[in-house]
C-alpha cells in the first residue's frame, strides 16, 4: 500500500496542504500525533492531538472493532449459518474478522501510545 501512497504523494501534500509526508511500511509515530486506522495503515497528523478526545475516539473504535468481532466470531461458531451459508459468504466472514482483529491490535497499540 506504501507504493500506491507514493504515486499519490504530489496529491495528498496538495489537497490536504502539508508541509512533510512520510510514507513508508513502518514510520514512527511523532509526538502528539493524532492517529488514524484504515484497515493495516496508520495515518499520523502530528501535533494536532487532543489527548483527551483522541482518546475517546480510539475507545469508540475499540469498542465498535470488539462488537463486530464477538458477533463475527458468534456467526462463524453457528453450525447452521457455516453449513448452509454459501462458500463465499463464510469466507467474507472469516475475512472480516480477520481484518476487524488487526485494526483492533492497532487500535490498542495506539491507546497504549497515549499513556
Amino acid at each position: 500500500q506504501a507504493e500506491s501512497l507514493e504515486r499519490l504523494r504530489v496529491h495528498i501534500e496538495t489537497m490536504a496542504n502539508l508541509e512533510t509526508l512520510e510514507i513508508a511500511p513502518s514510520v514512527e509515530r511523532p509526538h502528539l500525533a493524532g492517529a488514524q486506522i484504515v484497515g493495516d495503515m496508520e495515518i499520523f497528523l502530528a501535533g494536532v492531538l487532543d489527548l483527551d478526545k483522541e482518546r475517546e475516539r480510539l475507545e469508540k473504535q475499540k469498542e465498535r472493532l470488539e462488537k463486530g468481532i464477538s458477533g463475527t466470531e458468534g456467526k462463524l461458531s453457528n453450525q447452521n449459518f457455516v453449513q448452509r451459508a454459501p462458500e463465499s459468504v463464510v469466507a467474507t466472514e472469516k475475512q472480516r474478522l480477520e481484518d476487524m482483529r488487526k485494526e483492533l491490535s492497532l487500535v490498542l497499540t495506539n491507546l497504549d501510545a497515549l499513556d
